[in-house]
C-alpha cells in the first residue's frame, strides 16, 4: 500500500494427484483482487475470490466470495485488529446427480 490506496492481486493454486486413484486428482485454482484504502488508522479492504477446481479432468465447481475487512493499526505498536465478514456461494458443476452440492454461506470474524 503506498499512500492510502493499495490494490492486491493473488493466484493460487492447489493439486492433488495420485498413481491408483486417478480419479480423485484434484486442480483447484483461486484469484482474488483485494482493492485497499486507508483512513487514519483504518485500512478497509474488500477481497473478491473466484475458485475454479477440476476433479478427474472434469469441472467440479466455481466458488465466488467476497470479504469486507476492517483492519485497526494499534499506533505505535506492530500490531492490529481485524473485523471482517464473508459471503460465499458454490455453484456444483460437475455431473454427479445423486445429490447437489450447491452452497451459500455467511460468517463473520474478529482476529
Amino acid at each position: 500500500m503506498d499512500g492510502d490506496f493499495g490494490l492486491r492481486i493473488d493466484y493460487g493454486g492447489y493439486a492433488d494427484f495420485y498413481s491408483d486413484l486417478d480419479e480423485y486428482n484434484v486442480l483447484d485454482q483461486s484469484m482474488t483482487v483485494e482493492p485497499q484504502w486507508r483512513i487514519d488508522s483504518f485500512v478497509c479492504s474488500l477481497p473478491i475470490r473466484y475458485n475454479y477446481a477440476v476433479q478427474d479432468g472434469e469441472a467440479d465447481y466455481h466458488q465466488f466470495s467476497i470479504s469486507p475487512t476492517i483492519t485497526f493499526k494499534i499506533p505505535n505498536v506492530n500490531n492490529a485488529v481485524e473485523v471482517y465478514g464473508i459471503l460465499a456461494g458454490t455453484n456444483d458443476v460437475d455431473e454427479f446427480t445423486d445429490f447437489d452440492e450447491d452452497s451459500h454461506s455467511r460468517g463473520v470474524g474478529v482476529g
